[in-house]
């Protein structure tokens, strides 16, 4: 079955809709407040009704009165277009003869011509996919790359169609969203993924959406296994709405973080899936922990040497997967948190031949990054640190022992690397303490958290001070 052809057919558009709406704006009382942040002139498919509603917004910006037709036509005079738009009469027809809409459908008549938006974006876009794709194509992963991108800005829900806002918006959006997040606090329902870790998020306020998270150690200090606990606490959260998490494991199979996580959650000896010596009670643990947890939201593509291509992809999948809503439409659950175990066995797909392995790393932090932005996620990502810091007498780990750490210092936003003194002692009096050394923090201080660690369980939890006997040492300086 072919695909129909396009060539002389008018884009989907609905301009009796746009008509309602432009005079819903102007002559129904209380309307522009409830869709001036739904629609923007670009959604509108007739150019001229794009004009009379930028006039319309010129008016609710300056504080001018604008309840009749008269102050638009005034103001489309002001500006020189007034017959841009079809003149006089053909301002007060949309107006006069435009019919009511009533306010329980005004934000689906809102959402209807936004979706007409998106189906036209989508077409001009697939176009352009299509023409670029018949024409010479050296790098076919970057053309997939840039077609999954563009696709997805519009799958995504996203509107905007640059990164540019006045500050005025900016700062009305950030008072609705502190308000949200405000109200949703108080009812204990914040819907941010955390760490789950008491003490941790309370300094750094858990991972926010769009930002780089990096937790960085030495091979086997557990950083794999702390970050599998933090999955598995963001999704055991009681939030609105739930949050699910990606787990990209580049250096393990799926089946060995799902026991890892039935571990840590279960409490059940590690060790005894490769011993599986079981008794009776281990195999109703065991039975209790699968009921328990294995409902969690959490997703895991255990790929070799993944690509931010293919990050994307799977994040994309994620995000369709994990989305659901509710009658009135509401979401219920989303993805919240990608894991990206890790860092330095991620590729890019436009390395060039003799191209360092630091400069690949750079590139993989940098679309880390950006991917985390563009699908609004926090994003989690495991760094290795250089060998050099066991040759020190103090290896509480340094930013500079990132390895291949350049770019990953500058992309991170916030940047915690895991000490456990027993790692490299077997009788420190220390045993069952780790150190979460915050090392990167924009807005919070850098110091040192203490956190318990039970070996057989891979298991992280808050400290306890009474097992140490000892204060909190966050504040502590990073070593030197």
């Amino acid at each position: 079955m072919g695909v129909p052809p396009t060539q002389g057919r008018l884009p989907p558009s609905d301009v009796g809709l746009e008509e309602s709406m432009l005079g819903a704006c102007v002559l129904q009382p209380g309307v522009m407040a409830e869709v001036s942040g739904l629609i923007r002139p670009e959604h509108f498919y007739d150019h001229g009704h794009r004009i009379i509603y930028r006039a319309i917004i010129d008016l609710l910006e300056a504080g001018s009165p604008f309840d009749s037709v008269l102050d638009v036509r005034t103001r489309l005079v002001e500006k020189n277009e007034l017959e841009k738009v079809g003149g006089a009469l053909k301002l007060h027809k949309i107006m006069d003869e435009s019919p009511a809409i009533s306010m329980a459908r005004l934000k689906k008549s809102a959402k209807r011509l936004v979706d007409l938006w998106k189906v036209r974006q989508m077409i001009s876009v697939c176009q352009e996919i299509a023409a670029i794709g018949y024409g010479t194509t050296e790098n076919v992963d970057e053309y997939l790359q840039d077609a999954d991108q563009r696709i997805f800005k519009i799958t995504s829900m996203e509107s905007r169609q640059d990164s540019m806002c006045t500050l005025k918006e900016a700062m009305y959006e950030l008072f609705a969203e502190v308000q949200s997040r405000v109200q949703k606090k108080s009812e204990g329902k914040l819907a941010k993924p955390k760490t789950g870790l008491a003490e941790v998020d309370a300094i750094l306020g858990g991972i926010d959406f769009g930002e780089l998270f990096i937790l960085a150690a030495r091979p086997s200090m557990g950083k794999s296994s702390l970050a599998y606990c933090i999955a598995a606490n963001c999704a055991s959260m009681e939030t609105v709405p739930q949050l699910g998490v990606l787990i990209i494991s580049a250096e393990t199979t799926h089946a060995k973080v799902a026991s890892s996580i039935l571990a840590s959650q279960a409490r059940f000896d590690l060790s005894k899936f490769q011993t599986l010596e079981f008794s009776q009670n281990d195999w109703q643990v065991l039975a209790k922990g699968v009921n328990d947890f294995s409902g969690l939201p959490i997703l895991i593509d255990d790929s070799t040497a993944p690509s931010i291509a293919h990050i994307r992809s799977a994040i994309r999948k994620a995000a369709t997967s994990m989305l659901v809503k509710n009658h009135d439409g509401d979401v219920t659950r989303k993805l919240g948190l990608v894991v990206v175990d890790y860092i330095q066995l991620c590729e890019s797909e436009s390395s060039t031949h003799g191209e360092s392995r630091e400069q690949v790393v750079a590139r993989v932090a940098r679309g880390l990054h950006s991917t985390a932005k563009d699908f609004s996620v926090g994003m989690l990502a495991l760094s290795q640190l250089h060998r050099g810091v066991e040759s020190r007498t103090n290896r509480r780990p340094l930013m500079s022992d990132i390895r291949n750490s350049g770019e990953i210092e500058q992309a991170g936003d916030k940047i915690v690397a895991l000490y456990r003194d027993e790692y490299y002692d077997k009788e420190s009096k220390d045993a069952g303490l780790a150190e979460l050394i915050i090392l990167k923090s924009k807005l919070t201080p850098t110091g040192v958290v203490k956190l318990r660690f039970t070996g057989k369980y891979v298991r992280f939890d808050d400290y306890e001070e009474q097992e140490y006997g000892d204060d909190s040492i966050f504040g502590a300086q990073s070593p030197q």
